[in-house]
């Protein structure tokens, strides 16, 4: 136990001087956001008119993206009133920036945000046993009631360019998001996506079922990276990257 703290410890001291040396990560902090600099790798090996940031939170992908893409359009996805508070102080004077208050997934409507104590742990799937003790401080705290919307609907309006990266990270609902993008989905050139072995989340659907969906919507699966592992060194969640098998039409 005291090892496994030593390097936690360790990593995030790591992490910090990271941060410190990027300048744009250093705005960050100033808000209390640290980049999502996990990201940092892959992004490198992509390119990026639009990027859609589902799950936004306080804007830690955000960060990194626009780090990668300086001139690429940013169009991030957030239900939590607290998190957009933090999000639109952050990118306040970047005008490619857009955020949204809404979840997105499979269909129009309201539903119910269980609130984690940290919020980047809230989630429309009630929080289970699993998250509360593998992730400690996670619990629920609140309900909320929040506006969902189907990607599909909101496309034409957005007109976004390609090539588009989408970036989704929702805490379990993950697959929900990918059925809401309807016809949009033809549009997608690449998508960077959080996938669990197990289920953190009541009925949350594990990485088998969002494989075949994605596969089945014309994606390749290109590699995964960011394995969390238990103290068996068993993987519970990862992130993976997909790219559309065709590539898009701006590239031909």
């Amino acid at each position: 136990m005291i090892a496994a703290q030593i390097r936690g410890a360790l990593h995030k001291a790591a992490k910090l001087g990271r941060l410190l040396i990027e300048p744009a990560y250093r705005r960050g902090l100033w808000h209390g956001v640290a980049a999502a600099m996990e990201h940092d790798a892959i992004l490198a090996r992509l390119e990026a008119a639009t990027v859609l940031d589902v799950g936004a939170n306080c804007g830690q992908f955000t960060l990194a993206a626009r780090r990668r893409f300086p001139a690429a359009r940013i169009l991030s996805f957030e239900p939590l009133a607290d998190a957009r508070s933090v999000f639109s102080r952050l990118f306040a004077a970047d005008s490619r920036i857009e955020l949204f208050a809404m979840a997105l997934g499979a269909t129009d409507g309201e539903a119910t945000l269980h609130r984690s104590r940290r919020h980047d742990s809230s989630s429309l799937l009630p929080i289970g046993p699993l998250q509360t003790t593998t992730f400690p401080g996670t619990e629920e705290i609140g309900r909320e009631s929040v506006k969902v919307a189907r990607l599909e609907r909101l496309f034409d309006g957005l007109a976004p360019t390609r090539p588009i990266l989408c970036k989704i990270d929702v805490q379990g609902g993950e697959l929900e998001v990918l059925k809401g993008f309807g016809s949009a989905m033809a549009s997608i050139d690449a998508i960077m996506i959080e996938l669990s072995f197990v289920a953190f989340y009541t009925g949350q659907p594990l990485f088998a079922a969002l494989d075949a969906h994605l596969r089945g919507a014309g994606f390749i699966l290109d590699c995964i990276y960011g394995a969390s592992v238990d103290r068996d060194g068993v993987v519970l969640q990862c992130n993976a990257l997909y790219r559309a098998r065709m590539a898009p039409e701006s590239a031909a």
